[in-house]
C-alpha cells in the first residue's frame, strides 16, 4: 500500500530564510537530491566491502552548501530536476520566500502558497461590486477565465477557504 501524500497547509510549515518550498503539497521541511557518487569497492575475505569515498563526498557537500540558490535556479528555470520532495516526489521546488513574496508583489487576495487571504467581508463585498457590474451574468467559468477584476487566477480559492460558493453569494444578492 502506498504512502498517503500530506498537504501541508500555510500555517504548519516552517519559514526558514533560504528554505525550500514545494509547490505541490507545501512541504518545507523535506528533500531528497540525486547525486552521482563514486563508491569504493573492496573485495575482502568476508565478501564485498562498499563505501564512500570521504574526500569527494566533503567536496560534494561543500559544492552543494555553496551553490544552493544557483541549483535550485538551474531545477526552476531549465527543468533540470535536481531536489524532489520528500514527501510527494514533485519537482518543482523553489525557495519559500520567493513563492511568498511573488504573491505579495502580485497583490495576490490569498492562495494555497502565501495563506495571506483578504478578509470575507472584503470577498464578498468584491464579488457583489462585480455581479452588480454583470448584471449577474457571471459564472464560475467567468471567474477562474482571468476576467475576474482582482485576480487573474480569479477568487475560487479564497472563497473555498472561507467555505463558500459563487452562487451563495449571487442567491444573496438576488441573481438567482
Amino acid at each position: 500500500m502506498a504512502r498517503a501524500i500530506r498537504s501541508y497547509e500555510p500555517e504548519e510549515r516552517s519559514f526558514q530564510e533560504n528554505g525550500l518550498y514545494c509547490t505541490h503539497c507545501g512541504n518545507t521541511n523535506h528533500w531528497q537530491i540525486d547525486l552521482k557518487l563514486k563508491h569504493q569497492v573492496e573485495n575482502m575475505s568476508s565478501g564485498l566491502s562498499v563505501g564512500l569515498d570521504e574526500l569527494q563526498t566533503k567536496k560534494i557537500m561543500f559544492a552543494i552548501q555553496n551553490n544552493l540558490v544557483n541549483m535550485v535556479d538551474k531545477s526552476v528555470n531549465e527543468d533540470k530536476a535536481i531536489f524532489h520532495c520528500a514527501n510527494c516526489s514533485n519537482t518543482w521546488i523553489d525557495f519559500h520566500e520567493r513563492i511568498t513574496e511573488m504573491c505579495l508583489w502580485n497583490g495576490c487576495p490569498g492562495c494555497f502558497h502565501c495563506g495571506q487571504w483578504i478578509g470575507e467581508d472584503e470577498l464578498f463585498e468584491t464579488c457583489t461590486d462585480c455581479i452588480t457590474e454583470k448584471k449577474g451574468d457571471i459564472d464560475e467559468d467567468y471567474c477562474d477565465s482571468g476576467s475576474c477584476p482582482v485576480s487573474d487566477f480569479g477568487l475560487r480559492e479564497v472563497m473555498d477557504h472561507y467555505g463558500t460558493h459563487l452562487t451563495e453569494i449571487k442567491e444573496s444578492l438576488g441573481w438567482f
